[in-house]
């Protein structure tokens, strides 16, 4: 097989460069009608994708002549075979096709009607620009496209017609399978061709080929499932080859096997898999079994039996005795045994065409719900289902259904349940409407889903005219719960609707809301109508009783009047004397109203600030009168030279320094270095850049052919190399779409940068940047000779791109096109990258500020327009007709700052910049940049901009402080507004208010008053000469209601202290960070600068960390110190405004825990609601209740402690995530608890409250006595409670049966369960003090050895002081394993010892001994525990390219999905969909998580988790860290939790103990396996194997198993385990299935020109 490159450098010859002309002239002989369909389908002359759709799928219908003739034209070369595999091949093969098919066979065509759409179009896509007969695409066809797949059916028609090019083509195809031709190679076109062809000697080489795969997974993924699409005898062979080589041991069997039956089976059903193969064996060999299968009472052979007729033709009876697929289906419908009904249903659904929907429809009402489930699920998306009743046996089956998803019982198949809910029905309905009235849905709008709600409303509103009915439920809709219901329909509305005057009075009503998406789309509404009835609506509007409709009707008329529809002036002074008491927003818009004429703000002048004059001019760029030098020969050799010195250092290993972490690999593994790092010194930069003495002594030493007479060779090899990422991709990208890139683009391409196509590095960009900024001089540096020479460059560059600008403003093209989104513009983006402004003089920044104003709008017909769509999204769309508006390329705020400070914009420019329209633009990133409280570096650089930026900010809340409920052209500023100062700013906000609600969560993307004004709240501040006592003075005169003030001092806390100097309210403003610190969630949201400012003021406040206050940690002293200053009316409305402090529901946490505190809230309902609801906020303020006086105090104590427990205890029976949640709750309840009751920390509140549940036996047994029977409860000397019987004084085994019903007794009973609970809670515990490292006092450890529970146990353990001392600790002594004894001090510190400590000690050896002759008893892995230490590899932080930090240690085994989880949940990790597996560390503040390897549409989909690596992260930095920091103890427990799940949970047989998984062993053993195999092409360079291939150079990676081809790009082969399990292919190797995968690696590339596998050719390629 030919290399890459060599196959793309050869291709060219064959490519016809006039292809597309040659088609249109041909196609112009045709009539005129059949001339157009032809443009359409090769899409010539201005045709677009869809039309090629189009043409494909009338083509079908099309007479055979007139099908030939157009393919002679759009195949040239091969028409013949492919109008043979398009009209007759392709009907013999399964209709179906992707990742969901069947191998299902149809004698009706329409069945293939897709599937030979799909073909024809690929094949379009392959053969476009070719004109090559069939067998030189049989040779080719690896080369020439991806998808090559497509040609095996045309090389299988060529085989199939025989004759000299059938045989050539056979031939090609085998000689590609053994890689013996010297052009074509291995791939799918080889399997699909040999495969579907009727020469059995083809299929006997695939089968040998599929034997002989060993480790080639991809090769047998491809023929395997290939097979089943293949020619039918060659399918009935293959499961005979499975069974008898086993293949099922591999995972691409299992996955084929799925594919082929639908079955949903993994690697855990191999054995069902292993059966289902043989029976399906016996109906291919003895097609009478068929009948006898159909008729079996074994559900699963029904089946199969089912499927086999199926496979032969689903309509027609093909094999003897037998009827038809769906007849024989039908016949089993009617079967008393529901798995028979289900079978047959299941097989229908599977062959997914129309026929089989009508059939299925009853079995809705089916009496087993699994199987009316699965006729629900088979016919709920059938086509063409409006000319049956589906609809209404849909509307049936509802009733059956539960509202809320549940899930249902599965039948046959234990593994395929299934989840149904009256909304699913719901959207059926939707799908299932047909030619009925889009009304039928209206009764079940209340079951669907948002966006069929959705869409049902859009239908509604077009559904016109209107009844009853349908008008109701319009109106219902447009005030629907869900804001995205509103809004369609509103939109819907908008388009489709005007009111009538009868119907305004309905949409008038809903102006009592105050949802703002509501009112402004009402308002958009009445605006449509007439002058007249709009007039009258303003009218009625503003006699309203209710203030929100008076206040829509005051802005119905402004706008009324804004746009001179009407003069609401009347009307305006006529409101005034009605109403005497206004609000300050409806005083706004009156003021409006009465003003003389009123200049309407656009962001077209920036809100006024930049009117066209005083902007500056706008002129077209123009050609310089010297020719300018664009491309060179030397740039070309230059190019080319440094392409082979990075070639050859392509193995060289280098270190390369990226911003958070160094990585050591080598030069060609990577795609890209590090760029030039500004904060750093050229020195530094130097040091620091991988190779930089081999580059710079290069471009020093460098040929006189490798430079230009000008010196700039190094900018036009930059420019070359900025093309070629983005046109590579383009070239193939254009191709595949079946178009070539236009003349003038090629043209201007090849004129204005060098050709680079044949470089093979990927470096070289970054190489040449980086040798672009270390010759260029210092930023600080004075004139020089090299600062002239850096303005030679800048006018090279300036003058390249008013060169190419020009160019581009001249081109005339048929279709708009945005040339500026291409890399044509890289001369213009090489300049204004070009440290600006340093190195600039003056008259080159205006040069290019010149060319800038030109380029962000140019006024120019051939560039795409877009328009307002004038939706709730702010969203535009393509314009043709010459309105709307291009584009706006805006300069960099870098670039504007520079050309301001020169005199090159104006003051106008910088307005417009800042809050301008920009033709599609939504948003105001600049402003938002610089209104930060800190001052943007650019305002520092540019002091001039400070009161530019104020002006504008000034210009945007006068405008918008001043709206009604209609968004102004000043919304979008005002949201972007990242803070404005001052008391009247404040003032003027909370006036226009009036009493709408603050609005919550993210509030950038809602133009609504309530959001933007919120924002505004938010962003304000105090200005820095403002003072309380002003505040009180303005919000006093502006008559701010107190309620308002306490809301504000909430939801904006930057103003609590100057409301709290208004109300004289003490402590209000510690009680509003209180309740901040309190309230906080995942669903609050707030701009970040806030956020932190925010929680620096509550950090300054509580000792508790921001987690532990979101987790629902409680400072208990702050709220009890701020409540006593408080009243307790003051509190309540405190209380009510605290919602103003959250996201979401979080300060109904608050509210409960306040209430808690205060008394409020009783023990029993909190108990209560902990027992019914599981609330887990609820079991947090459990803690923080009062404790009893008194006697009581201890029992009280006692009952919420056992609530905690046991709340721990039922939550086993949920879910991972539910359980870790439950468990997070009951944690901080336990601290809150601990805290209450003066404990230091929940563990030895634990101990206190075991030690008092069970003091009555501390003394002795507590005993029952019954007549001659005395039961007694007792502890243990081992701790454990025990229960005995005796009848006059004989112990008897069991309680006599007479007082088993006693209460005493069985509330005895009850109390050993109980019991046993607490001692194996107290073993978890005293495991848990040692994992942590808890400390004890050695007055705490005796007082704990009076425990009777904790004695036993902590008797056997032993313990460490400070000074290295171990014992256990016996008689207030601890006794060494020795004998010796150290006295147990009242100041002594203690911990329960860890084989870390007992290691570093040197005496873990001593003490196993010890414990093993003493006998001594446990209670946990202690002594014997195992130990985990870092390696050096490890704590030395090597890892590969691309590779998290942590440790690879269990890397590559693959574990049980199931079984891992279920461990690692028991032992505190967290298995989340979306995270994966993470295990937090709250007392180290560490993350641990684990990663797992992916191989999705690989074998390895249905196998387990592979791990990868063990990451460890710190919570605050979430940073990853290195091992050497992790503490040993956390580290050996992580890594005990994952040898643990390696150990039980791993997949398959392969020991896990037996692994060695070093470097240092796969090399030594790589290196004598290429000797004992005479490899002389692997060359090994710790940590990598360097493999010479004959199709390329890798990589390999000997710790990892990561592969790259060189020079860059990695090389993707997915290993999957489960082949090397009971037969490794390597009988040198060990059973580490990493080290397996390695030197598999290794020996596949060394010869990759034996290479088979389709998969990995494909990437060669």
């Amino acid at each position: 097989m030919l290399k890459r490159e060599d196959a793309q450098a050869a291709l060219k010859e064959f490519r016809v460069a006039d292809w597309e002309a040659r088609r249109v002239k041909e196609l112009e002989a045709l009539p005129t009608m059949l001339g157009a369909w032809g443009e359409a389908l090769l899409r010539v002359n201005g045709s677009s994708l869809k039309d090629v759709d189009k043409a494909i799928a009338a083509l079908e219908h099309w007479p055979a002549d007139t099908q030939r003739q157009l393919f002679q034209i759009a195949f040239p070369g091969i028409s013949k075979y492919v109008y043979k595999t398009y009209s007759s091949l392709l009907l013999t093969l399964p209709y179906q096709s992707s990742y969901a098919r069947r191998a299902f066979r149809s004698a009706n065509p329409a069945h293939y009607s897709e599937r030979r759409k799909q073909w024809l179009r690929t094949l379009l896509f392959i053969t476009r620009g070719y004109e090559q007969p069939v067998e030189w695409y049989a040779a080719w066809a690896p080369h020439v496209h991806h998808q090559a797949d497509a040609l095996g059916l045309l090389f299988a028609m060529a085989i199939n017609e025989g004759g000299d090019v059938g045989t050539q083509v056979f031939e090609i195809l085998c000689e590609s399978a053994r890689g013996e031709h010297e052009t074509g190679g291995m791939g799918r076109h080889v399997t699909r061709g040999l495969l579907v062809a009727n020469r059995p000697e083809g299929w006997q080489l695939m089968e040998n080929m599929l034997v002989a795969a060993q480790r080639q997974e991809g090769l047998r993924q491809v023929i395997l499932e290939t097979i089943d699409e293949a020619h039918p005898e060659a399918f009935a062979r293959m499961p005979r080859v499975i069974g008898e080589q086993n293949m099922v041991r591999f995972s691409a069997t299992v996955r084929a096997a799925d594919t082929w039956f639908g079955l949903g089976w993994d690697v855990d059903q191999r054995r069902q898999v292993q059966e289902s193969l043989e029976q399906t064996l016996a109906l291919f060999e003895q097609p009478e079994q068929v009948k006898v299968a159909i008729e079996s009472d074994e559900a699963q052979q029904v089946f199969l039996g089912l499927w086999r007729l199926a496979y032969e033709d689903v309509e027609k009876a093909i094999l003897p005795g037998s009827g038809s697929a769906i007849a024989a289906a039908e016949s089993l419908l009617k079967d008393d045994r529901a798995e028979h009904r289900f079978v047959a249903i299941y097989l229908l659904r599977q062959l997914n065409i129309p026929e089989t929907q009508n059939l299925l429809l009853p079995y809705l009402e089916d009496p087993h719900m699994r199987v009316a489930a699965e006729a629900f699920f088979a016919v709920s998306y059938a086509e063409n289902a409006g000319e049956s009743d589906r609809f209404e046996r849909l509307e049936t089956f509802l009733s059956r259904v539960p509202e809320k998803e549940v899930a249902i019982e599965p039948l046959v198949w234990p593994w395929m349940s299934a989840q149904l809910s009256q909304r699913r029905v719901g959207e059926a309905l939707k799908r299932a409407l047909g030619y009925r009235p889009v009304q039928r849905m209206i009764p079940y709008l209340s079951v669907m889903d948002i966006w069929p709600r959705s869409r049902i409303g859009t239908d509604l509103v077009k559904a016109q005219p209107w009844d009853d009915e349908t008008k109701a439920a319009v109106f219902e809709l447009v005030g629907d719960r869900s804001s995205t219901v509103r809004e369609s329909v509103l939109r819907s509305l908008k388009e489709h609707y005007t009111p009538e005057p009868a119907e305004s009075p309905q949409l008038e009503a809903l102006l009592t809301r105050k949802a703002a998406d509501l009112r402004r789309g009402i308002l958009s509404l009445l605006l449509k109508q007439s002058d007249a009835n709009a007039l009258k609506s303003a009218e009625r509007l503003l006699q309203a009783k209710k203030a929100p409709q008076r206040l829509a009707g005051l802005e119905l008329l402004e706008q009324l009047q804004q746009n001179e529809r009407a003069n609401g002036q009347q009307l305006a002074e006529s409101y005034i004397e009605q109403h005497a008491k206004r609000s300050a927003s409806e005083q706004e818009l009156l003021d409006k109203l009465l003003a003389n004429k009123q200049n309407i703000p656009t962001l077209n002048d920036a809100l006024g600030l930049a009117p066209l004059p005083m902007r500056s001019l706008i002129t077209p760029p123009q050609r310089p009168q010297q020719p300018v030098t664009l491309v060179s020969e030397a740039t070309q050799r230059l190019l080319t030279d440094l392409d082979a010195l990075i070639l050859a250092h392509r193995t060289t290993p280098i270190t390369v320094h990226y911003p958070n972490k160094t990585e050591e690999t080598l030069l060609g593994n990577l795609s890209w270095l590090p760029y030039y790092n500004l904060k750093l010194s050229k020195e530094e930069n130097i040091q620091k850049f991988p190779l930089a003495k081999v580059w710079l002594g290069w471009w020093v030493n460098r040929s006189d052919a490798l430079r230009d007479g000008d010196g700039l060779e190094l900018l036009r090899a930059i420019a070359a190399c900025t093309q070629r990422s983005y046109t590579q991709y383009h070239i193939q990208r254009t191709h595949n779409l079946g178009f070539q890139r236009p003349d003038w683009i090629v043209h201007f391409t090849g004129q204005w940068f060098t050709e680079k196509e044949a470089l093979e590095s990927k470096q070289i960009s970054s190489i040449l940047d980086w040798l672009d900024a270390v010759l260029s001089p210092e930023r600080t540096a004075k004139e020089t000779d090299k600062q002239t020479e850096e303005q030679q460059k800048i006018d090279f560059l300036l003058d390249a791109a008013e060169f190419t600008l020009a160019e581009l403003a001249d081109v005339k093209h048929s279709q708009p096109f945005e040339w500026r989104n291409t890399d044509l513009t890289g001369w213009l983006t090489l300049a204004r990258h070009r440290h600006l402004p340093q190195q600039w003089r003056e008259d080159q920044i205006h040069r290019l500020w010149r060319l800038l104003r030109w380029y962000e709008a140019p006024d120019l017909p051939t560039l795409p327009h877009w328009k307002a769509t004038g939706d709730i999204y702010n969203s535009y769309q393509p314009v043709t007709d010459g309105s709307g508006n291009v584009q706006h390329m805006r300069p960099s705020l870098q670039e504007i700052t520079a050309a301001f400070a020169v005199g090159a914009a104006t003051e106008a420019d910088v307005c417009s910049y800042l809050t301008g329209a920009s033709g599609v633009r939504t948003r105001f990133s600049e402003l938002q940049l610089l209104t930060r409280r800190k001052t943007a570096p650019d305002l520092i650089a540019c002091p001039a901009l400070v009161p530019i930026v104020n002006r504008c900010r000034d210009r945007i809340l006068h405008i918008e402080l001043t709206r009604g409920e209609l968004p102004t052209a000043a919304t979008g500023p005002a949201l972007a507004l990242s803070s404005i100062s001052g008391i009247p700013n404040l003032i003027k906000l909370l006036q226009n208010f009036g009493t709408e609600k603050f609005a919550r969560g993210w509030l950038r993307d809602s133009q609504s008053k309530a959001s933007s004004f919120s924002h505004l709240f938010r962003a304000s501040f105090p200005a820095a000469d403002d003072t309380p006592t002003a505040f009180a003075q303005q919000a006093k005169a502006a008559k701010i209601p107190e309620k308002r003030l306490v809301e504000i001092a909430v939801y904006a806390p930057q103003w609590a202290q100057y409301v709290e100097n208004v109300l004289g309210w003490k402590e209000l403003t510690e009680a509003v960070w209180w309740f901040h610190a309190h309230t906080k969630d995942n669903a609050w949201q707030v701009d970040r600068e806030i956020r932190e400012l925010w929680t620096a003021q509550i950090a300054e406040r509580t000792p508790l960390s921001s987690e532990d206050l979101v987790n629902g940690a409680v400072d208990v002293a702050w709220f009890q110190r701020i409540y006593k200053k408080l009243t307790p009316k003051r509190w309540a409305q405190l209380d009510q405004a605290a919602k103003y402090a959250s996201g979401g529901g979080g300060h109904k946490r608050a509210q409960l825990f306040a209430d808690t505190m205060t008394g409020k809230t009783k023990r029993t309902d909190l108990l209560k609601r902990i027992q019914d609801k599981r609330h887990q906020d609820t079991v947090r303020a459990l803690g923080l209740l009062p404790l009893a006086k008194g006697k009581k105090r201890e029992a009280d104590l006692l009952k919420r402690y056992e609530a905690i427990q046991e709340f721990v205890r039922t939550s086993r029976k949920f879910g991972a995530q539910r359980k870790a949640s439950e468990k997070l709750a009951a944690r901080i309840g336990m601290e809150n608890l601990a805290r209450t009751a003066g404990y230091l920390d929940p563990q030895r509140l634990a101990w206190a409250m075991e030690k008092v549940a069970i003091a009555d036996l501390a003394t002795g047994p507590v005993t029952l006595t019954f007549d001659t029977v005395i039961i007694s409860l007792a502890i243990t000397e081992k701790g454990d409670p025990e229960l005995t019987t005796l009848n006059k004084g004989k112990p008897l085994k069991n309680i006599p049966a007479k007082l088993r019903k006693d209460t005493k007794v069985k509330a005895l009973q009850a109390r050993k369960q109980s019991i046993t609970r607490q001692a194996s809670r107290i073993r978890h515990s005293l495991e848990n003090a040692m994992c942590r490292g808890d400390e004890f006092t050695g007055s705490e450890l005796k007082q704990l050895l009076t425990h009777p529970i904790l004695r036993p146990s902590l008797n056997r353990l032993i313990f460490i002081d400070e000074n290295g001392q171990c014992g256990y600790p016996i008689n207030n002594n601890l006794v060494n394993h020795d004998g010796a004894q150290t006295p147990i001090n009242e100041s002594m510190a203690l911990r329960i010892a860890h084989p870390v400590d007992l290691a570093s000690a040197g005496e873990w050896h001593l003490w196993q001994q010890h414990c093993f002759t003493q006998e001594q008893i446990q209670p946990f892995k202690q002594i014997f525990r195992e130990l985990y230490v870092p390696t050096l590899a490890e704590q030395q932080g090597q890892q590969q390219q691309g590779q998290l930090k942590g440790s690879v240690r269990y890397a590559g085994h693959q574990v049980n999905p199931r079984q891992s989880v279920a461990l690692l949940n028991q032992r505190n990790w967290i298995a989340h969909p979306y995270d994966g597996i993470r295990r937090p560390i709250h007392d180290e503040n560490i993350d641990v998580s684990i990663e797992f390897e992916e191989g999705w549409y690989t074998p390895s989909e249905v196998e387990g988790f592979t791990l990868d690596t063990i990451c460890f992260v710190h919570r605050q930095t979430h940073r990853a860290m290195d091992i050497a920091d992790v503490p040993p103890r956390l580290f050996s427990e992580v890594m005990r939790d994952l040898d643990l799940v390696v150990s039980v949970a791993h997949q398959g047989g392969v020991d896990p103990e037996a692994s060695a998984s070093t470097v240092e062993m796969r090399t030594a053993l790589l290196r004598e396996t290429c000797h004992l195999l005479k490899l002389n092409n692997i060359r090994l360079q710790e940590p990598y194997a360097l493999i010479e291939g004959q199709l390329g150079s890798y990589t390999l990676h000997l710790g990892s198993a990561t592969v790259h081809r060189q020079p860059g790009g990695s090389l993707c082969i997915i290993p999957v385990h489960s082949q090397h399990r009971g037969r490794l292919f390597l009988p040198f190797a060990d059973s580490d299935p990493k080290t397996a995968e390695v030197m598999s690696k290794a020996l596949l590339l060394a010869q990759d020109h034996k290479i088979q596998d389709p998969t990995i050719l494909e990437q060669l390629r």
